[in-house]
């Protein structure tokens, strides 16, 4: 019975240490969000080369 107490008072203790709401968890973006990005600065870098060569080739 005093063994069954022990561990009914030491409940909280072990849920309060478990308690990870204190904890700050950093970001870490997935890399399916980092190749989008990098898919979409590709696209626009692309874009802007071939209409200068676009305009190059209009002002000959």
């Amino acid at each position: 019975m005093g063994t069954n107490l022990a561990l009914l008072a030491a409940y909280p203790v072990v849920l309060l240490a478990s308690n990870t709401a204190g904890r700050v968890a950093n970001a870490i973006p997935e890399p399916s969000d980092f190749a989008l990005f990098a898919f979409g600065i590709t696209g626009l870098l692309i874009g802007r080369r071939m209409a200068m060569n676009r305009k190059d080739k209009d002002g000959d």
